[in-house]
């Protein structure tokens, strides 16, 4: 309960800052010294670099490429839901698939890309007399970047990968 009204009231303080500075129009419940403050940091060059990279990050088709499909739902229940559809325990590209490709089926080109590299590297390996039909955990990790620590696709489950 305390993690959703924080959740609320920060989206509600947002909104309404937001659009208090937008219309520059002081709300009731914001003082006068508060205020100023305010409009002295929405006019700094500090506070315009962060608007304008948030602009830019918002836009930019990159982060829509790696966007998240599986809704509310975490990754480790795709993969127990998975586990029971393909009655084996899913490989780490599979679950990659499932959560990153939306509904509509079209993928997106960064999921085509590590498809294909991670193809390209698998058929290489098998060439060699190794298989990975049961636990793509190293090629997996060889194929897709590591982002801030973690291995992008995998979300809760990154710590058991390395």
């Amino acid at each position: 309960m305390k993690k959703k009204f924080k959740s609320r009231a920060s989206e509600w303080l947002s909104k309404n800052i937001g659009r208090a500075r937008r219309d520059n129009k002081k709300p009731d419940w914001i003082g006068e010294g508060d205020w100023k403050l305010l409009q002295e940091y929405w006019a700094s060059d500090a506070f315009k670099k962060k608007s304008h990279a948030g602009k830019k990050n918002r836009n930019s088709k990159a982060g829509k490429e790696s966007q998240y499909h599986g809704g509310r739902i975490p990754v480790t229940t795709h993969v127990e839901r998975l586990t029971k559809e393909l009655t084996r325990a899913p490989l780490k590209i599979e679950v990659f698939e499932k959560v990153y490709v939306p509904k509509s089926g079209d993928p997106p080109t960064r999921v085509v890309e590590t498809k294909q590299k991670y193809n390209e590297m698998k058929a290489q390996a098998e060439s060699q007399g190794k298989s990975y039909d049961e636990d793509d955990s190293e090629l997996f990790c060889a194929v897709v970047p590591l982002y801030k620590g973690r291995w992008f696709g995998t979300r809760s489950e990154a710590e058991s990968l390395s």
